[in-house]
């Protein structure tokens, strides 16, 4: 399956997590869940600044800090500083682009090694010290797309379903475009100003799927409707798989 890198390293284990990205799709959506309904005061300054400025304004802050302009002081350098903070990571683009990076297809099958180790699927398996990955070169990975051909483009794209929902990883594909249409690359934060989603391309389809997968079983994979990881890592398993020559590039967007 597809796997992403942690960009730090796990200060508990003293290791640079693995997650596949329904992994990362179901912690996006209980950070929300508690960011939402917590009466912690950071939380609660988190969304009056969320409703106040905006996901975009985060964004712009993190570029004009970069270069030197940022204000030192107000709403956006609070903004900023929550988003930083390990509750918040998975709130923002900028907080899970800055968490983890992509790392191509996992190698390792078994239960007690690769991915899964981190996917809290088994208690007694939480930590591994080898995984095997593919990057830069042709792997077979379970097909999240659907129905795809060869010489079909790969992505998965970082956006909101709505301004009010978490964001999430979602498989987009096509063969002649060489972008998503602005339908799925942009989405509007809870100011009502457009964001750009993050498109990550995979890379292209080298070889036909066993069958095309239905929608409700890429969802479910994808860990899009369901918060429990079991359910999503076991509807993992009976996708069809594709050959994609897989394409690791700079995963930050800023």
């Amino acid at each position: 399956m597809l796997a992403f890198m942690s960009r730090h390293i796990d200060p508990k284990y003293r290791l640079y997590n693995i997650a596949p990205p329904w992994k990362l799709n179901i912690l996006q959506a209980e950070a929300h869940a508690h960011s939402r309904n917590s009466t912690n005061a950071d939380h609660t300054r988190w969304r009056a600044l969320m409703d106040q400025l905006g996901e975009s304004m985060l964004e712009q802050y993190y570029v004009a800090l970069k270069n030197g302009r940022a204000p030192t002081n107000g709403d956006l350098k609070d903004f900023y500083t929550l988003s930083q903070k390990p509750e918040f990571k998975h709130l923002t683009q900028l907080g899970i682009l800055s968490s983890f990076n992509f790392a191509g297809t996992v190698l390792s099958k078994g239960e007690s090694v690769g991915a899964a180790t981190h996917m809290d699927h088994h208690s007694s398996t939480d930590i591994t010290y080898v995984v095997g990955l593919v990057a830069g070169l042709r792997s077979r990975t379970s097909n999240v797309w659907g129905a795809v051909v060869p010489g079909d483009k790969l992505y998965l794209v970082l956006r909101r379903a709505d301004p009010n929902g978490p964001l999430q990883w979602v498989p987009w594909h096509d063969r002649l475009r060489e972008y998503p249409p602005r339908s799925v690359s942009t989405y509007t934060d809870k100011k009502g100003r457009i964001v750009s989603s993050y498109v990550l391309y995979i890379g292209y389809v080298t070889e036909a799927p066993e069958r095309d997968a239905s929608a409700n079983e890429c969802e479910l994979a994808m860990g899009l409707h369901s918060s429990n990881v079991k359910d999503a890592y076991e509807a993992m398993g009976p996708l069809p798989t594709v050959v994609v020559q897989i394409r690791i590039g700079d995963s930050i967007r800023w």
